[in-house]
């Protein structure tokens, strides 16, 4: 911290708070002889009073002596490029308005002359004053993207198109996005984008409870709200991709409009892809919560043509509060998401696993016992080359990243992974990764061999497909 700020984080915090809620301390303890106990009163309210009355006073004295309320280089960039500009428009429209009535309004052409010369002194200083780097005019560029973004968040918490919960986390996501810009210009917005797509600690903690005691009630809310979290970025970041020349055009260069276009489209191709592993797993959830939000947004459209219309005189006030009391209640209605079904029922999920399609009903309903049911995130690493084997994975859902050697192979639904190391009692010799949201059934070691030894049908099965998978290696 630079030696200014901590003198006037000095001088802000030397106001007494804490002597008073420490003399309100000594005055409550019993044992404290009276006499003291009002002089030490009356000496710590007289600091603070005296705080009061010089600290509070000259504290804006303080900041400009330090210079702290002074704009920055970009600060006074941003300042100038937006005065320049307006100066600009102005100078367009009144030129456009006095040659439409004739070109011979005298005090409109000493208007226009007054702004291009208004204009030429102010691109002079800011070619004196301003020698900024390329990246400094898109750092510059990206910050007022971020704090569009915010903008809207705010705006879509008011109207009620997203949660608390969830605009919470958007609102932290935009801070993020702005310090990244601040400390790294455009790389560190392209970082604070991935960073903002990570799972948090109470996602990973979510899914620990998950995977480690089978409770899926957090691992649930947390995925909805995911789920809620990415369509929003989504909607907002096609709006902005779609206007950003028109938004950003006033603060940097057209010639640099492509890197601020890149990075745009950036974040929004990386949104894209978290929300699409959604959906492909839980696609009826997706299209139900899609749904919801478009109905809230038309539902808000309707709002606002009914206050149009009141504002115009052509409903009455009466009619008009009825019309907002329909839409209130439609809104309650569509604000309420649905229930997220994570699918995780060893029986139901078994059914999606050709190797036990042959067997009855019964006889599934005896294996899914033994089978843990596992949800996984996208490039989690769920089997490391060179360990022990303790498990086999069969693929519900989803799809994984099996890594042997230089050599990649993906597997999808219905494979399974992991039963060699079982089989032959060796390590690991491959190492598997999660290529999306994934849906496993987990058979221990434990019930391994018991379970091939009761059921020939599934242990032919699984061995004509090692089979098969071996000779597929090896050609």
């Amino acid at each position: 911290v630079d030696q200014p700020i901590k003198l006037v984080m000095f001088w802000g915090a030397s106001r007494g708070a804490i002597s008073l809620a420490l003399a309100l301390a000594i005055l409550e303890t019993p044992g404290i002889d009276a006499d003291i106990a009002r002089f030490i009163g009356t000496m710590v309210c007289s600091f603070v009073l005296l705080t009061l009355l010089v600290n509070a006073t000259t504290m804006q004295a303080l900041l400009k002596l330090a210079g702290l309320k002074k704009l920055d280089k970009l600060d006074l960039a941003i300042k100038d490029r937006a005065i320049f500009d307006a100066l600009t428009e102005l100078s367009d429209d009144i030129t456009a308005q006095n040659e439409a009535s004739g070109g011979n309004d005298r005090l409109l052409q000493d208007a226009v002359n007054d702004f291009d010369n208004r204009s030429r002194k102010l691109f002079d200083s800011m070619a004196r004053r301003n020698q900024l780097e390329d990246d400094e005019w898109i750092a510059i560029a990206l910050t007022a993207v971020a704090q569009f973004e915010r903008r809207v968040y705010f705006g879509y918490l008011e109207d009620r198109l997203v949660s608390p919960a969830v605009a919470r986390v958007l609102l932290s996501d935009t801070d993020d996005l702005l310090d990244g810009v601040r400390q790294g210009g455009r790389d560190g917005y392209l970082e604070a984008t991935r960073h903002n797509f990570r799972f948090n600690w109470q996602a990973r903690f979510a899914i620990w409870l998950h995977m480690h005691f089978n409770w899926s009630y957090f691992l649930r809310k947390e995925l909805a709200r995911r789920f809620e979290r990415l369509l929003t970025v989504v909607a907002v970041m096609e709006e902005l991709e779609a206007s950003a020349d028109e938004r950003v055009a006033r603060l940097t260069y057209r010639e640099l409009m492509v890197h601020v276009a890149s990075a745009l489209g950036y974040r929004l191709k990386f949104a894209r892809l978290e929300l699409q592993g959604l959906r492909l797993a839980y696609p009826e959830y997706g299209q139900k919560l899609e749904q919801n939000l478009l109905k809230l947004r038309v539902a808000r459209l309707e709002q606002q043509k009914y206050t149009e219309l009141l504002d115009q005189a052509v409903i009455s006030t009466e009619v008009y509060e009825e019309l907002i009391d329909e839409i209130e209640q439609r809104i309650a209605v569509f604000s309420q998401q649905p229930e997220l079904d994570l699918g995780l029922s060893a029986r139901e999920m078994l059914d999606r696993l050709p190797l036990f399609s042959q067997l009855s009903s019964d006889r599934k309903q005896e294996i899914s016992r033994l089978l843990k049911p596992r949800f996984v995130t996208p490039d989690e690493l769920l089997i490391r080359k060179g360990e022990a084997g303790d498990a086999m994975y069969f693929i519900a859902t989803g799809a994984v990243r099996v890594e042997i050697g230089e050599n990649t192979v993906f597997l999808g639904s219905g494979d399974f992974f992991g039963e060699m190391a079982l089989l032959n009692n060796d390590p690991r010799n491959a190492s598997v990764y999660s290529e999306e949201y994934c849906r496993l059934l987990v058979l221990y070691s434990r019930d391994f061999h018991p379970l091939l030894e009761r059921d020939s049908t599934v242990r032919d099965g699984l061995q004509q497909m090692v089979e098969q998978r071996t000779q597929g290696n090896l050609q």
